[in-house]
């Protein structure tokens, strides 16, 4: 049967045909004839491509000059009439078959086997693109947690800051109380000893009268009740920046743990919901923010920054540090 060249395959009947199985007579595209070059009976099949068919023209018999109509089955290969009669020939008692039936199986076979692997193709394009889908969504959560930790952390330094800037006017407030009283009273020192000088002006005026001696033993009195004072020593306050490192950063980003080895036996360290460390006497149950001081005691200050302390369990306070009564 004469082949024409044709447009599409003959196997999947939508490829462009770019070659012609001249065992076959069948026309191919790339993809099927891979296929067809693949299976162990045609692995040996000749090839020829198809632009060059068409300039040689139809494939019969090279021997008879007749178109094949049937396959030998033993030899693999097309044979027309005059060589499947000839008992004498190569074909000599040779299983055929009909060249259309063997197409039209063949084309069955590379048709399932095309349906097959692309079917698991599209089944593994699906799992890869679930799987970045998948991937894509785990690295917008990881950034995401990345991003909660930096607010997290941000609030928590804003916190800190202020919570040292009210640290510092709540203690310096006590000693700059001090210097201001100290600058009262230096005036006030100074104005009274003006007034006695100006008292001392107006008496030297008169040194015969009785009476000026005895004012100015007098003024004399009030200025030594007076007295000098000495210059006190100034209080000072400075800040240092602590130097921070990269990987003091990083471990904000993991987990704090407290650590109790250095705490003395029976005492837990423990967090408020604000992350305050506080200490939790195991023994007595009691509770405190400063080691410093004895189980139930808590330090407090004034409105003008001094400290006192307070005992809860005598609820007492004084304004003396208890710390030195600790016992552990």
């Amino acid at each position: 049967m004469a082949q024409v060249a044709s447009k599409t395959c003959d196997i999947c009947t939508s490829a462009p045909e770019q070659h012609f199985c001249i065992d076959c007579e069948q026309k191919f595209c790339d993809n099927c004839k891979v296929l067809h070059t693949r299976q162990k009976a045609t692995r040996q099949h000749k090839f020829q491509r198809s632009s060059e068919l068409q300039k040689n023209g139809n494939y019969k018999c090279r021997e008879h000059d007749e178109d094949y109509i049937f396959i030998c089955k033993t030899c693999d290969a097309p044979v027309c009439s005059h060589c499947m009669e000839d008992k004498e020939g190569k074909h000599k008692e040779h299983e055929m078959s009909n060249i259309k039936e063997t197409i039209s199986s063949w084309n069955t076979i590379v048709k399932e086997e095309i349906e097959t692997t692309l079917q698991e193709d599209i089944r593994i394009l699906n799992e890869l693109e679930k799987a970045i889908d998948t991937y894509d969504i785990q690295v917008k959560s990881v950034i995401e947690g990345i991003r909660g930790d930096e607010k997290k952390i941000k609030r928590i330094l804003n916190k800190k800051i202020k919570s040292m800037i009210a640290d510092v006017k709540l203690k310096t407030s006590c000693e700059k109380d001090k210097m201001v009283n100290l600058v009262t009273s230096t005036k006030y020192r100074i104005q009274t000893k003006a007034d006695l000088e100006d008292r001392r002006k107006h008496l030297e005026k008169d040194t015969t009268n009785a009476v000026v001696l005895f004012n100015m033993k007098t003024l004399h009195s009030k200025f030594s009740e007076i007295g000098n004072e000495v210059l006190p020593s100034f209080s000072s306050i400075e800040y240092k920046l602590k130097e921070i490192s990269e990987l003091d950063l990083l471990s904000l980003f993991v987990t704090f743990r407290p650590l109790s080895d250095n705490l003395p036996e029976g005492i837990e360290m423990r967090r408020d919901k604000d992350g305050n460390p506080y200490y939790v006497y195991q023994k007595t149950n009691t509770i405190t923010r400063d080691l410093s001081l004895p189980p139930g005691w808590e330090k407090r200050y004034t409105l003008s920054g001094c400290p006192y302390y307070v005992d809860h369990e005598t609820k007492i306070s004084t304004w003396k540090d208890p710390g030195h009564n600790i016992k552990t």
